[in-house]
C-alpha cells in the first residue's frame, strides 16, 4: 500500500497493483492530481483523502484498517488487478486491428 498522486507513483502503483491513499495536491494544475485519483476511485481501486479537510484521527483509522488488510483493502486491491488486465487486453486488441488494418485489411 502506497500514498502518493505523483504521476509516477500513481503510475508505479497501478502497475504493481498497489493499492493506494490517494492525496491530491490542490493547487495542482487544472486539479489534474484528483481527476487522475478519482478515476480509480470510482472503480473502487483507492481510497482519496482530502488535503484540506485532513483528519488526524480518520486518517489513522484509515490505515490502521488497511494495514488489517480488511475487506475492502482486499477488494480494491483485486479491483486494480482486474483493470490492469482488462486495460492491458484493449491495449493488445487495439495495436493487434491497427496492424491488421495498416497491413491486410482495404
Amino acid at each position: 500500500m502506497h500514498i502518493k498522486v505523483r504521476r509516477f507513483k500513481l503510475s508505479w502503483n497501478v502497475i504493481n497493483e498497489y493499492s493506494f491513499i490517494a492525496i491530491p495536491l490542490p493547487s495542482s494544475k487544472d486539479n489534474h492530481q484528483y481527476e487522475n485519483a478519482k478515476y480509480y476511485y470510482d472503480k473502487d481501486c483507492c481510497w482519496i483523502v482530502d488535503q484540506k479537510k485532513f483528519d488526524k484521527k480518520k486518517f489513522e483509522e484509515l490505515l490502521i484498517k488497511i494495514l488489517k488488510k480488511d475487506e475492502d483493502y482486499v477488494a480494491k486491491k483485486e479491483n486494480l488487478k482486474k483493470l490492469n488486465y482488462q486495460n492491458t487486453w484493449n491495449n493488445v486488441n487495439q495495436n493487434l486491428l491497427e496492424i491488421l488494418n495498416e497491413n491486410w485489411i482495404s
